[in-house]
């Protein structure tokens, strides 16, 4: 059940390149987009888990900054970005009060994140040639001057920039904290 003062919600975004829509994304890349952003707010997802056949229902939080570390190596821009999570279980049967399933569960979330996240960047490099998560803006402090970072030329660098993201989904049990 819903539950919002506004019965309007958006679900997925328009990418645009020079004031041209060039692709939407559904909710699941958006959010993804936004994690990666820094700009995710707590949501819940149901996520199938076939070590128990069932869905496991957790609230995905992210509570820290996503590390960007990005370096030049033979003219190629080298980007690494680690997202840590944080999910509480809403709906998870046995495996909430199990550690090794749970750590289980972290993985395979972590796994599915992970290659989500690899597809989504490569058919940006590959159909769109578009920094759609503003990566670039990692690279400029390997400049000294913009003359040297236009000459960089990263629009036409981007499709062969080795971009690598990993995420860290950590349990987090709030109501033993509080």
């Amino acid at each position: 059940m819903r539950d919002a003062s506004n019965k309007a919600e958006i679900l997925g975004c328009g990418v645009f390149r020079n004031d041209k829509l060039i692709t939407t994304l559904g909710s699941f890349q958006t959010d993804l987009a936004r994690l990666i952003g820094n700009e995710f707010y707590p949501k819940n997802y149901s996520i199938f888990y076939p070590s128990v056949s069932d869905f496991v229902t957790v609230r995905i939080i992210q509570q820290e900054k996503v590390n960007i570390k990005s370096e030049i190596k033979n003219d190629n821009a080298h980007i690494d970005i680690k997202v840590p999570i944080f999910i509480e279980y809403v709906d998870a049967g046995k495996i909430e009060n199990d550690t090794l399933k749970s750590k289980e569960f972290c993985y395979y979330l972590k796994k599915r994140l992970d290659a989500s996240t690899k597809k989504l960047i490569y058919d940006f490099q590959t159909m769109y040639d578009c920094d759609f998560l503003g990566l670039g803006d990692s690279l400029k402090k390997h400049f000294s001057n913009l003359s040297q970072w236009k000459k960089f030329n990263w629009e036409e660098k981007y499709s062969d920039a080795k971009i690598n993201v990993s995420f860290d989904v950590t349990y987090a049990d709030f109501e033993e904290t509080n």
